[in-house]
């Protein structure tokens, strides 16, 4: 008698995909847990499977950058409010994958302002939040234009379910411009 495992590489499906699919017809989660420490962007750059959506209430997209000063975000206000978020895969309406991350218990990051007194709010999504702007926010204040490091514990996030984060990081903005650049961005314990 031949296991799963072996029929499926006789097809030519190979161990891995086989694996996973026997682990996947045991009913295992759909979001597999990560691991602590998850860098969601280093110094310079997004880590692979995470993506960057940008908006506002005026539809403008393109401020954003990323450089030797990790994601700056010159925001330019006028608006009711903006957004720019990391996401797990490609940013989208319907359809959100998610990871687990409910074996961290520290979103970390370093920001800074390019001008000094800036403010922003931090938030977290899971894959079935609703783009209604009710997800939990963290003010984060008076920006200096040196870097400092800040841990949110997640459990501020109330809103978030950390086993289907589809937002790792958002960066939330109100009426008023502010040029804020952040790195570093990690979940840790």
């Amino acid at each position: 008698m031949h296991t799963q495992l072996e029929k499926s590489r006789s097809r030519g499906y190979g161990g891995v995909l086989s694996l996973m699919t026997l682990v996947v017809g045991m009913g295992a989660p759909a979001f597999a847990q990560s691991a602590a420490p998850v860098v969601v962007f280093g110094d310079r750059s997004l880590s692979s499977g995470f993506d960057l959506g940008l908006d506002t209430a005026n539809g403008t997209r393109n401020w954003a950058r990323v450089g030797n000063d990790g994601l700056c975000l010159n925001y330019p206000g006028g608006q009711a409010w903006g957004a720019a978020f990391v996401t797990v895969g490609a940013p989208r309406r319907t359809g959100r994958t998610g990871r687990d991350f409910s074996a961290t218990r520290t979103l970390s990051f370093e920001m800074k302002g390019q001008r000094g007194n800036e403010s922003v709010q931090v938030a977290i999504k899971d894959a079935t939040d609703a783009d209604n702007g009710r997800e939990t926010r963290v003010p984060v204040t008076n920006l200096t234009t040196a870097w400092k490091k800040y841990d949110i514990p997640l459990a501020q996030f109330r809103t978030a379910d950390l086993k289907t984060v589809y937002v790792p990081f958002q960066a939330v903005f109100g009426n008023a411009p502010a040029n804020v650049c952040v790195r570093n961005i990690r979940y840790v314990n």
